[in-house]
This record gives C-alpha cells, structure tokens and sequence, in this order.
C-alpha cells in the first residue's frame, strides 16, 4: 500500500472548480482513496476511471461564500448518490452517497496541483479494475504496493489502523445522532455506491 499522509505537520489540502466560485478545504489526511474503474464511474467521470478522496464530512470545508447546487442521481445500488455542482462552470467538486452526509467523497482532481500530488502519494486504491480498458496498465502500482482489485476489497484488510479507527467513531456517532433523530439513513461512507 502506499504511505499514509504523517499525522504530524499535516496541512490543509485545497480545491476549486474551473472559475473558482467554489472552493473548499480538507483539513484532515483522507482516509483513502478510490480510482474507480466501475462503468457507472467512467460513463459519470467521461474518461477511464473515477478518483474520488473520501473525507469525514466534519474535515470538509466550503471556503467560498458561493453555495454549489445539489444534484440527485441514480446510483448501481439504488440508494442514490447527491453531486456537488458549482452553479456558474457546473463541475462536480463532491457527492454524498444515499441520504447520510457523514462521509464526503471529493473529486480529487478539483484538487489544487500540490494538493492532488499529496493525495496520490497517500493511501490508494484502484477498484473495478476488471472493468478498466485493458490499454490501461497497473503493474507498476502493484510493485509499489499499492491495491489492485479486480471488484472492491474488504475495508479491515485494505485500510491503515487509523482510518479504520476514524470511521468507526464517524459511524458511533452516526449512530447516536439515528437513535436521537429517530432516522435510518444507510451506513454513512456509501461503501459500493
């Protein structure tokens, strides 16, 4: 697997749509991320493959006073999934999947340059690879370590210690604030969109 981003002297990690009406920050290191190589993800995304960062929502900020449009649309499980729309360029910066917005999954590249570098040098994995075009070749993330599957994986043997450790407590809390509101609203990290 790739390195994990240090818990020491991280910094945040920014974004923008193409006009820059909307911005945003990731204040925490990314708990993973996905190149998604699924049909849905390449017919949503135009190219081969979707690259979505999944953050806790609580470490992802808006830093523009511009609100993005929330877009519902269908998703291969059926419990939907909302995009985050900039109004004036229409880029999709992120989306939440089914009704929860506990879990943030960022587009990674509406990331600044710097930003993008650090997440690709973080915590990776590449998913739906049996669906990738076959010119598209993985062997050299596979020597460096980094998961290759050829469907999606099990979270508890593919995440670091630490993400796993965040998720839970996400979920706990998740938990508690179902059992005060009286709501079910799925798992809360759209795990198999």
């Amino acid at each position: 697997m790739a390195l994990p981003f240090p818990t020491d002297n991280f910094f945040p990690l920014s974004g923008r749509c193409s006009c820059a009406t909307i911005s945003y920050q990731i204040t925490a290191f990314p708990l993973i991320t996905h190149i998604c190589y699924c049909t849905w993800c390449q017919r949503e995304s135009g190219s081969v493959c979707g690259l979505n960062t999944l953050i806790e929502s609580s470490y992802f900020k808006l830093t523009a006073s511009t609100k993005p449009e929330l877009i519902s649309g269908p998703t291969p499980s059926g419990n939907g999934q909302t995009n985050a729309r900039c109004p004036l360029c229409h880029d999709t910066l992120f989306k939440y999947y089914g009704a929860n917005r506990h879990m943030t999954y960022v587009k990674a590249g509406t990331l600044d340059r710097d930003s993008f570098q650090r997440v690709m040098e973080g915590e990776r994995v590449h998913i739906y690879a049996g669906s990738k075009p076959e010119w598209v070749g993985l062997e050299g993330e596979r020597k460096r370590g980094v998961g290759v599957f050829e469907e999606y994986y099990v979270r508890e043997e593919v995440w670091r210690k630490e993400a796993l450790e965040r998720r839970e407590g996400l979920m706990e809390r998740v938990t508690r604030e179902k059992k005060i509101e009286g709501s079910e609203d799925g798992d809360g990290d759209g795990a198999r969109e």
